[in-house]
């Protein structure tokens, strides 16, 4: 009754309409194996290893293990998990025992075109739109839905893998005798992305970080002001994912001699897999966050501030800020920023800030570093790849040079 106060439907509420089903896993009312199924199935030669009476259970059991210790890995886990449960229950009224090859990969190619056709050619029972609701919406609110557009093929791999992850550990712990997923690929036959980005666009210029900084000496004197002046330069300067920014505290920060003379500040960062790494913090990022706990009534010393305090906290506190609020808070600073330039005149940095999230300050740092001689191994080890292969989209591209071939060639 609780779910429903906030959801304002169940499952059971959707026999006529299964779009209006479709609800975060929390709220979702799934049939429970009955008595004697669970008799026979617990009877069997080797019985499952877990105790889960609804394909719901099994699901939050996985997420409580393989989430454990990390809130990012735990969000995206439970994205994809409960993606794939409300659709093999919805659009399929199967349950997991029950689905095929052919099911799983129908699933896979239904990820592809999500979004992507017209109505018309829709060939599945529930239409795409009852899918997709706008950005950032609650979990708890009726209009929540479980894609916010269409996925790009690197994300449609990512959400096959984490799916072919928990049908490999329910069949490990024997909750299904068999595991379909394994005979099924990754990438999808039927879709080819026609518009695919073939070069890293989502970075900004120089010439573009600098109207950033222009624009940050411009706000008013505030405590909102000193934290988004901090998160830009520390985002840029250190490359932390938004996740990991969140759950940097003082505690995190430490101190090491350098060989010549003099000390470093350094962070620990807890990445993707659960891996610690060492991360520079620069003096010039560090200036910005003195002053931001200067706002918070803490000591501009960064060190002699309680080890729990959080880098970046909620407005009037010092309590954490959300991932949530964080990303609105950044595209809300590039929205008026693009609104800023769009009045000078720049409709191209204009359309390019509006498109902007706090994962681009990632890839500007990126790029920045190679692009002035960094060696990509040192990128790599900056922003946590796991593959040289991944940082190596950050090196002067083949059609950069291709353009200088052409282009200055001729000029000459």
């Amino acid at each position: 009754m609780n779910h429903k106060r906030k959801v304002g439907f169940f499952v059971t509420d959707s026999h006529s309409d299964p779009s209006r089903a479709i609800v975060p896993l929390e709220a979702f009312d799934e049939p429970r194996k009955n008595n004697s199924e669970v008799a026979v199935y617990a009877a069997a030669p080797f019985p499952a290893l877990i105790n889960a009476t609804s394909d719901k259970e099994a699901v939050t059991q996985w997420l409580a293990i393989k989430g454990a210790g990390s809130p990012h890995t735990y969000r995206a886990y439970r994205r994809e998990a409960e993606r794939f449960l409300l659709w093999s229950r919805l659009e399929l009224g199967k349950s997991f025992a029950e689905l095929t090859v052919d099911d799983c990969a129908r699933y896979r190619d239904w990820l592809s075109l999500l979004g992507r056709c017209s109505e018309s050619e829709w060939p599945f029972a529930i239409a795409q739109h009852a899918w997709i609701g706008k950005r950032n919406i609650p979990r708890y609110h009726p209009d929540w839905r479980p894609f916010e557009g269409p996925l790009s093929p690197v994300s449609v791999r990512y959400a096959v893998t984490v799916v072919m992850s928990l049908f490999e550990w329910f069949a490990a712990v024997r909750y299904l005798p068999a595991n379909p997923w394994v005979a099924v690929g990754r990438k999808s036959a039927r879709y080819v992305d026609s518009n695919a980005e073939i070069e890293l666009t989502r970075v900004f210029s120089r010439d573009q970080w600098q109207e950033i900084l222009d624009f940050l000496s411009q706000l008013p004197e505030n405590e909102a002001t000193a934290r988004m002046r901090f998160v830009m330069v520390f985002a840029k300067a250190t490359g932390l994912r938004l996740a990991e920014i969140v759950l940097l505290r003082v505690a995190h920060l430490y101190v090491r001699p350098l060989r010549r003379g003099g000390t470093r500040l350094m962070v620990k960062v807890l990445g993707k897999g659960g891996k610690w790494r060492a991360v520079p913090f620069p003096p010039y990022a560090q200036k910005p966050l003195q002053a931001y706990f200067a706002f918070r009534g803490l000591s501009r010393e960064l060190l002699r501030n309680p080890p729990e305090t959080p880098l970046v906290a909620a407005l009037g506190t010092n309590s954490p800020l959300s991932p949530n609020a964080f990303y609105k808070t950044v595209k809300k600073f590039f929205r008026n920023l693009a609104n800023r330039v769009r009045q000078e005149g720049n409709e191209s940095d204009a359309s390019h800030f509006e498109r902007a999230s706090p994962h681009w300050l990632r890839h500007t740092c990126g790029a920045h570093l190679a692009a002035s001689g960094v060696p990509v191994n040192l990128v790599q080890q900056l922003l946590g790849h796991a593959s040289l292969a991944t940082t190596s989209i950050y090196t002067v591209s083949d059609e950069e040079r291709l353009w200088e071939a052409v282009v200055v060639g001729r000029d000459r």
